[in-house]
């Protein structure tokens, strides 16, 4: 009889080890304002701050309960207003939007189980670049860094994430944002 049972105890207690979840999808949307840095520039322009959304899929691979890597897909437009001085008319303003699509690499630090920093790389595409637009191709390599409170209801999480951002790590005229994001997720 104990040969019987014991097949049924690993089996159980396998059931019980692999149903910790270690995986997480969440919808992602996110506000921001943002700025153009022309730290160094020489000219006579100048970018006024705006405003920009994001919507995205998030994907977290959880490794201990401290440690985490997060990716994903998102998209995002930015507002951007540039002005510049034209003798004795003043100021003339140029609008514009910049279109992206990113791909977050992050690590995440948990900690005191609601809180969590993350930080990473994010690879950005921006598609609608114009050669002649308000401001310079911000695609390429950028940063984020955040922190943020998270919640789980069984297998559904929320969590909201202020951050700041910073684009085109490569080029002239980054594209700088602050912002918070907010999302709910599934864990499996």
């Amino acid at each position: 009889m104990k040969y019987l049972l014991l097949p049924l105890f690993f089996l159980c207690f396998s059931l019980v080890a692999s149903s910790q979840s270690r995986n997480n999808l969440s919808v992602v949307y996110g506000v921001n304002a943002n700025l153009v840095d022309i730290h160094g520039a020489i000219g006579d322009f100048g970018y006024i701050a705006e405003d920009g959304k994001s919507i995205g899929i998030n994907y977290t691979r959880i490794f201990t309960h401290v440690f985490s890597f997060e990716t994903g897909l998102v998209y995002s437009t930015n507002n951007i207003r540039l002005s510049t001085i034209q003798g004795p008319r003043g100021d003339i303003y140029y609008d514009g939007v910049v279109k992206m699509i990113s791909v977050p690499l992050y690590a995440r630090f948990t900690f005191f189980k609601y809180l969590f920093a993350q930080g990473g790389f994010i690879l950005d595409h921006q598609t609608n670049y114009a050669q002649y637009g308000v401001v310079n191709d911000q695609s390429g390599i950028g940063f984020e860094m955040g922190f943020g409170g998270k919640c789980n209801f069984g297998p559904i999480s929320i969590f909201i994430n202020p951050y700041f951002c910073r684009h085109a790590l490569n080029g002239r005229n980054n594209l700088i944002e602050a912002g918070a994001k907010t999302g709910i997720g599934y864990n499996f």
